[in-house]
């Protein structure tokens, strides 16, 4: 095997081919390895071994895992096959691509080749697209002092969110927690309060959010009547409508169906 390898890289084309693959290999291995930023990757890989023997899970193994890490290439060479897959039955059922293949000879293939390749970029193009609506239907804010643009930007337009309301800060400021503990939770790396929840939340349902579950509620600071009171305000005050609701801190909440799947973007 290493003499047919070394004969065969004696030759200056085959030695071309043998670069360009490997180059080729090298960039993909790259791409497969580098996730695309603001993605939850273990969220979405616990999602996609519970659907291990759909499609979505079939699209990860053949992907090698990266369909799961929402990495640069997670598509990987899917949208070829099918790509392939659909122009070889279309030789079959259209009479002019048929002729094409059978008496084109030579011309004829690579015009094929050359249409296989076109529809290759139409159908990643709308798998891509597919794959972005997926990890956009729904989203998790919390554990966040203040709400920052790269959170506001990877939430825009999200189906269904579920939005930290930790404190009223009056109940906070009156608590009985200790003045550090108080200035932790109200500053930039503390918790979203009920008014900055309902500020957040306007902004959601006017970039397209539908659906919106309050969470996170302290127990000694808030209470789900002034949580869901203060965001339902400041919506009707906007004129805004939308369904919301609110988890119970210590019990099981009643099933919240969204309308598409649940999403993996990472707001921090």
């Amino acid at each position: 095997m290493i003499q047919t390898i070394k004969k065969a890289w004696a030759i200056p084309e085959l030695r071309k081919k043998l670069v360009f693959t490997a180059l080729i290999l090298l960039i993909f291995r790259i791409g497969n390895a580098i996730p695309v930023p603001y993605v939850n990757t273990e969220l979405l890989g616990d999602y996609l071994n519970q659907l291990s023997t759909t499609v979505l899970g079939l699209y990860n193994v053949m992907s090698g895992g990266a369909f799961a890490q929402a990495t640069v290439f997670a598509l990987g060479v899917q949208p070829y096959i099918n790509s392939s897959i659909i122009i070889q039955l279309l030789t079959i059922a259209i009479p002019a691509l048929e002729r094409m293949a059978r008496e084109g000879g030579e011309e004829g293939k690579k015009k094929i080749q050359s249409i296989t390749r076109y529809a290759t970029v139409a159908i990643a193009i709308l798998q891509g697209w597919g794959y972005y609506a997926l990890m956009k239907s729904a989203n998790i804010l919390t554990d966040t002092g203040f709400v920052t643009d790269a959170a506001r930007e990877a939430l825009a337009g999200v189906d269904t969110l579920l939005l930290e309301a930790n404190h009223d800060v009056e109940t906070l400021q009156y608590g009985p927690y200790p003045y550090f503990l108080k200035r932790r939770i109200l500053g930039d790396e503390g918790h979203l309060s009920n008014d900055a929840a309902a500020e957040f939340a306007r902004l959601a349902v006017q970039s397209g959010t539908r659906d919106i579950l309050l969470a996170h509620l302290s127990k000694e600071n808030n209470t789900p009547e002034l949580a869901e009171y203060a965001v339902a305000r400041a919506l009707q005050s906007a004129g805004l409508s939308v369904r919301l609701g609110v988890a119970p801190r210590d019990t099981m909440s009643e099933v919240h169906l969204c309308r598409r799947s649940p999403s993996f973007a990472s707001a921090n």
